[in-house]
């Protein structure tokens, strides 16, 4: 309601009246996990499982359903004059064991893709969006060294059956807030409140990255068609508490070193440099 009333007090109609400046994508975005519902082969939905995980004892049984309402929710974007929709494709649904792959599944995702590009809405993919199949959580989930791996298959195999339908991809959602809510707290599963935890996570997602940008390329470039690929990173402003603390002038320039820039300069560089005092003193390869 508060959207239409913000409408009528500009005069418009919808926002598909607003003139963007050329070049500006109009984007909503959303997570498989969050809003499909019957996601029960992820970490997830074993953490939410757990009394105390999940305020109320809330789950995401059903989510909003959205596999049920995609020619509506697509209106919707259409009325709002959304031109990007960014949406993720759920691991788990795609590969519930090792090498098995769900083709009804992927064809749901497939005809999404097609529903979109016949209402003239970019669909923007991203492979990996917070949650993991039970079988790479039971392996270790991110500390787990085969993770790159088995991350290249599924990569390899949605992305041949995709094609040049999609032009830009996200492999990983907020590697960052990973790390921080999973591994240095107990907000995310596995929940591992480990400060020690973070470095060889850090350096098992930047290498999954490259490699689902290198498998992306090499299946799709080609002299008409240059995919576009990336992760979704999280910048936080850090702050001493105290102005007068040496120590929390210290933090705030290692937090900030560390949780914006460590992987946008790994990614550059082709090095993870981690380098705190007392905590960790890590130098990573990314091949």
């Amino acid at each position: 309601m508060k959207l239409f009333i913000l409408l009528s007090f500009l005069g418009l109609n919808s926002f598909a009246d607003v003139h963007l400046p050329q070049g500006f994508h109009f984007c909503v975005s959303t997570a498989a996990h969050q809003i499909e519902g019957g996601n029960f082969n992820t970490d997830w939905w074993e953490w939410e499982q757990v009394p105390g995980h999940i305020k109320n004892g809330d789950t995401s049984r059903i989510a909003t359903d959205s596999w049920n309402h995609v020619d509506e929710d697509i209106a919707n974007m259409k009325m709002l004059g959304v031109d990007t929709y960014r949406f993720s494709i759920e691991w788990a649904k795609i590969e519930p064991k090792p090498r098995q792959f769900d083709e009804i599944m992927l064809n749901r995702y497939i005809q999404l893709i097609q529903k979109l590009k016949a209402n003239g809405i970019e669909p923007l993919v991203t492979l990996y969006h917070f949650t993991l199949p039970l079988w790479v959580s039971h392996q270790g989930g991110w500390e787990w060294d085969g993770i790159k791996d088995a991350y290249g298959e599924y990569v390899t195999h949605v992305v041949r059956r995709i094609g040049n339908s999609v032009k830009i991809w996200i492999t990983l959602n907020e590697p960052m807030t990973i790390v921080a809510a999973a591994y240095m707290s107990n907000i995310f599963p596995p929940g591992k409140n480990d400060l020690h935890s973070f470095a060889p996570v850090m350096a098992n997602m930047v290498r999954t990255h490259a490699l689902g940008y290198h498998i992306i390329h090499g299946l799709l470039d080609s002299e008409t068609f240059k995919p576009q690929v990336g992760i979704a990173h999280i910048l936080r402003v850090f702050d001493p508490k105290y102005r007068l603390s040496p120590l929390d002038h210290y933090l705030a320039k290692k937090m900030d070193e560390i949780s914006n820039w460590a992987i946008p300069n790994a990614l550059e560089t082709g090095f993870l440099n981690l380098n705190v005092k007392f905590l960790v003193h890590a130098n990573y390869e990314i091949p």
